[in-house]
């Protein structure tokens, strides 16, 4: 069995992973990186790996959008465990004396680009902003697009600095203090889990509804009042089949009901919608950064 884990090491998914795999009692397993999502999902659809872990959604940022899309373009694909944890961005360099007040060019995934942007507002108003696939591949791309070393920086987790030869010029630029991301395993499954609800569950599910027909979203979130569920999130993408119409992502808490109640509501759910697909049914972990 080998686990496939998205980006290089010294990422936050890596990190997250290292406190995870623990947790998961996978500590043990071989881990296969991937730089893209496509290939991270592909993986595990033709059986490359058993298991990924990924990003699924920043506080700060929203989803990861590719993540939401691979969910449903996979039939049997479902999150299998959450975990949150508080993402601190730190400003690298492979400058080590480089001066805030020289930088001109910084590189980073668009996320964390997104969550530092009141701070290279302030402080940055006229450097360059470039984008990699992932905060580590930042190096790669800097190297790409032969950005001038002296005075570029990288937005990415400190621990970045324990994979290269690179060092941390400030920390904690990150706007709001409550910044976190949830990751999550996801694995194949062949039915909705059945487990006892022991803990601080969550199930997830997607569904559209006819969009020309008034009422119909109304009533598709009516179920989740009939049952007495609380939807914990709900978010929407573009139906890429369908033009104007949208998928809508639901997550609900199992919290005092059972699996007969959620295999009701989606039965329920299932009959008023014209794509329907389960998502996950996961326990909720908190890390540490």
């Amino acid at each position: 069995m080998t686990i496939g884990c998205f980006g290089p090491k010294g990422t936050f998914t890596d990190y997250a992973y290292q406190q995870a795999a623990p947790l998961r009692d996978c500590s043990h397993l071989p881990v296969h990186l991937f730089h893209t999502f496509p290939t991270l999902f592909e993986a595990l659809a033709s059986d490359t790996v058993s298991g990924i872990f990924s990003p699924i959604e920043n506080v700060i940022e929203g989803p990861v959008n590719p993540v939401l899309d691979a969910l449903v373009d996979y039939e049997d694909l479902a999150i299998t465990a959450s975990y949150t944890m508080p993402i601190h961005q730190s400003l690298i360099s492979c400058n080590p004396t480089l001066q805030i007040t020289d930088i001109t060019d910084i590189i980073s995934m668009p996320h964390a680009i997104a969550q530092c942007h009141g701070f290279i507002h302030r402080h940055f108003p006229h450097a360059t902003v470039h984008h990699s696939s992932s905060t580590a591949a930042a190096l790669t791309r800097l190297t790409d697009l032969q950005l001038p070393i002296a005075t570029t920086a990288l937005i990415g987790h400190k621990g970045l600095c324990d994979y290269h030869d690179c060092v941390v010029i400030h920390d904690a630029i990150h706007d709001h203090n409550h910044n976190a991301t949830e990751f999550g395993f996801i694995e194949k499954i062949t039915a909705p889990p059945s487990s006892p609800i022991d803990m601080d569950v969550r199930a997830m599910v997607a569904f559209s509804t006819p969009h020309d027909q008034p009422g119909s979203l109304v009533g598709a979130l009516t179920l989740f009042h009939n049952y007495n569920m609380n939807m914990t999130k709900i978010l929407s993408r573009p139906n890429k089949n369908r033009p104007g119409a949208y998928i809508f992502y639901v997550e609900f808490s199992m919290a005092g009901h059972t699996i007969a109640d959620r295999d009701g509501l989606c039965r329920e759910l299932k009959a008023a919608s014209l794509f329907f697909r389960f998502l996950g049914h996961y326990g909720r972990y908190h890390l540490h950064d």
